[in-house]
């Protein structure tokens, strides 16, 4: 596995995350692409330039398990020592959470129960808070079969999103990051993955995912594009954003111009962006900002090395 694509990902998505963390919540287009390409900080979290969020957080802890040991008892126990001990944080606290997620992490931490029978399985249970941090697993997996795949995907996901629409969700973004390491191009990719993952939807909900298989999609009008934290809204700015902009740079800063839940568009945009652009093609003064940038460049090494000694 090439480090370009290894570091492609985790710095496509972690300073997709920092760009959008001081805007979060706030109006589409309440803000200027020029506020954006300053790496500005403060804003919504009150957090220095370069600070990524929990979209960041919960996706490092997966690689860091991934890399000693996978199970979802460890993960989960991660990701309470993030919640209660800042784990994996910039700053070394903690300063956003989705609901769905703290509401599983805190179920876990109070009663008796598989780490994988937590999350949230009614249908207002998904956010996008599995989607966020689900990326690893495509480099971690890339040739394993579908079906392994499918399973961990669920197990991960269930940790706090146990609803199939998340499920799928996060299905969609895996196999269309596997294509694109794979080597195919960003539409025929699009084209594919629809007919990888169509088999997995349940009757009750294809109408869910109507937009994503529409064959107009790409070509929707920006205000038919929602970017709140359902997981349909997320999964479909990333599609229409990715598939209409043609450079990292582009897609990450149209990303966080949506608005609304930024920090987690920008972040699932510009990992599959640094991906298929390349290291290259990120501002080298947004990678010089990122918060402990050290250590995730040590992290993208031993990913590295994991992934081609296994």
């Amino acid at each position: 596995m090439s480090i370009d694509k290894i570091r492609g990902a985790i710095l496509g998505a972690v300073i997709g995350d920092a760009l959008g963390v001081p805007f979060e919540f706030l109006r589409r287009d309440s803000f200027s692409k020029n506020e954006i390409k300053q790496m500005k900080g403060w804003g919504t979290h009150n957090q220095p330039p370069g600070t990524w969020s929990d979209d960041s957080s919960m996706s490092l802890i997966l690689i860091d398990i991934i890399i000693t040991g996978y199970t979802p008892k460890k993960l989960m126990d991660s990701f309470i020592k993030w919640k209660n001990s800042g784990l994996w944080t910039p700053h070394g606290e903690l300063f956003d959470i989705g609901i769905s997620t703290q509401n599983a992490l805190n179920r876990y931490e109070s009663y008796v129960i598989s780490p994988t029978d937590v999350g949230g399985d009614d249908v207002c249970n998904n956010g996008n808070g599995a989607l966020m941090r689900i990326y690893p697993i495509a480099f971690w997996l890339l040739k394993s079969s579908f079906e392994k795949r499918l399973n961990i995907v669920r197990e991960i996901s269930s940790l706090t999103h146990r609803h199939i629409r998340s499920i799928i969700a996060s299905m969609f973004y895996i196999e269309y990051l596997i294509l694109l390491l794979n080597g195919k191009d960003k539409f025929t990719a699009f084209y594919e993955v629809k007919k990888i993952v169509a088999p997995l939807i349940p009757t009750e909900e294809i109408q869910v995912f109507k937009n994503i298989f529409n064959e107009n999609f790409i070509f929707y009008p920006r205000d038919q594009i929602n970017s709140g934290g359902y997981v349909i809204d997320t999964l479909e700015a990333f599609f229409w954003i990715f598939l209409n902009y043609g450079n990292y740079q582009d897609a990450v800063i149209e990303s966080v111009l949506l608005g609304d839940d930024t920090d987690t568009t920008a972040t699932v945009v510009g990992c599959a962006a640094g991906i298929y652009y390349g290291v290259k093609s990120i501002p080298h003064e947004w990678i010089e900002k990122i918060v402990k940038l050290n250590e995730i460049e040590e992290l993208s090494k031993k990913f590295a090395i994991f992934l081609n000694e296994n």
